[in-house]
Formats: C-alpha cells, sequence, structure tokens
C-alpha cells in the first residue's frame, strides 16, 4: 500500500508541477507562449485567467483530501489541454509550440488521474450523486439551456458571434465551446455517468468565471450578457448543490 501510495503522490505532484510550470510561463510571459497565442488569435487578456486557475489547480492536488475538488481541478485540466489542441488545430497553427506540448501533457494527465483512481478506492471515497427529482428538475433545465446555447455557438448565430468578438475570441473557438456545452448537457441527461457530471459542471463554471472574467477585464459594459451569466452561475450552482449533497464515506 505504501508504494502505491507513493506513486500516486508522485503522479500528483507531477500534474501539480505541470500546472504550476504552466502558471509561470503565463505569469511572465514566455514568448512561446504569447507567440502561441497569437497563432490561435486567443486574446491576450485570458492569460489572467489562466494563470490564477492553474495555481488554483496545483494547490488544490497537493493538499491532502478535497477529492471532489481534485475531480474539478482533473476536469478543468483536459479541458484545458483538449482545447488548447483544437485551438492550434482550427488554426492550422500545426508548427506552434503549444501543440507540441499537447500529447505530454495528455499522458502525464492520464498517468495521474489513474493513480487518482486508485487512490480512491484505497480510500473507500465515492463521488456524491443526487437522485431526488428536485436535483433532477434543475438539471435538465440547466442541461436544456446549454445545448440551445451550444447549438447557437455551433450555427453562429449573430448575437453568439457578436458576444465571442466583443471578448476578442476567433469564431472558430465557437465550434470548441459550442461543442463542449452540448456533450455537458447530454451528460447531465444521461442516467448514471457520475463522474462525467461532475467534470460537466466543472467545465461550465469555468466557462461561466472565464466569460464573466473577460467582460470585466476588457471594460465591456455588455449588462445583458453579464446578467445572464449570473442567472445561469446561480443556477449552475443550485443545482450542483443538490447534486453533490450526499454525504461522502469520509
Amino acid at each position: 500500500m505504501k508504494n502505491k501510495i507513493n506513486l500516486y503522490t508522485l503522479a500528483i505532484g507531477l500534474l501539480a508541477l505541470m500546472e504550476l510550470q504552466n502558471a509561470i510561463g503565463e505569469l511572465i510571459p514566455m514568448q512561446e507562449v504569447i507567440i502561441s497565442y497569437r497563432k490561435t488569435f486567443l486574446p491576450e487578456s485570458l492569460l489572467g485567467f489562466l494563470v490564477v486557475s492553474k495555481f488554483l489547480a496545483a494547490f488544490v492536488l497537493i493538499f491532502p483530501r478535497f477529492y471532489q475538488l481534485k475531480e474539478w481541478v482533473f476536469a478543468g485540466i483536459l479541458i484545458d489541454i483538449l482545447g488548447a489542441g483544437l485551438s492550434y488545430l482550427l488554426a492550422g497553427s500545426f508548427e506552434a509550440f503549444g501543440l507540441y506540448m499537447v500529447p505530454p501533457a495528455l499522458l502525464v494527465w492520464g498517468f495521474a488521474y489513474f493513480q487518482f483512481q486508485k487512490h480512491l478506492k484505497l480510500v473507500s471515497y465515492t463521488l456524491p450523486a443526487a437522485t431526488d427529482k428536485k436535483w433532477k428538475w434543475t438539471a435538465y433545465l440547466f442541461a436544456f439551456i446549454m445545448i440551445v446555447l451550444g447549438i447557437a455557438e455551433l450555427t453562429k448565430s449573430q448575437p453568439v458571434v457578436d458576444s465571442m468578438v466583443l471578448l476578442g475570441f476567433p469564431i472558430h473557438s465557437l465550434y470548441i465551446i459550442g461543442g463542449a456545452k452540448i456533450l455537458g448537457g447530454i451528460a447531465l441527461l444521461l442516467p448514471g455517468m457520475i463522474t462525467i457530471k461532475h467534470w460537466a459542471y466543472a467545465g461550465f463554471a469555468f466557462d461561466f468565471l472565464g466569460a464573466v472574467y473577460l467582460y470585466l477585464v476588457g471594460g465591456h459594459s455588455a449588462l445583458f450578457d453579464l446578467s445572464t451569466l449570473f442567472i445561469l452561475t446561480l443556477l449552475l450552482g443550485y443545482s450542483y448543490m443538490l447534486f453533490s449533497r450526499q454525504k461522502n464515506q469520509i
């Protein structure tokens, strides 16, 4: 058991180190990072949000327990890696520095998550999952809204395009964000898949927080968009509270 725990510690430490390295590279920021962002046409103002997120992720990973938060961190890191890779590909930046970092990052993430799941079995931890009708109604309503928004983004609805342009995102990012919203909404609707549901909630939370950050940093006075994000965040928080209210075994 000691060797298994040591292997778990090593895996978690490697992932935390990767997040810290990325956060420092974006905080300075490194020239390669700036070039990668420019090649994918992503707004450089997003770097601040990513730096804070990655520092927090590294802290949660190395801190004992907090297993539910660690699931969110794993989801956020995977979304970040896959989103970056898709951004490079959709922008046609096949020679970008960041694109070559995607496969090794996925390997580190996969190794750490595999050890994390083995560790959860050793400590007899199970993720909470609500099954009551109140949660189902909030989840279904939220999932429906996310799927509709995802379809609007995939079909490049003009109000959605205007919002993306305002925030400085390239149009091709609509395919990534829209597709993720639809997949997350479907995950909430389907039975079972407790871990994937936690990941879907995490992804939606990161999406909303990132959007609010960009609105505030950019000084945009889009009150309708901000009020809509506020209402969706409240609905998300209430739904997740109902979902995770079951007590864990430890």
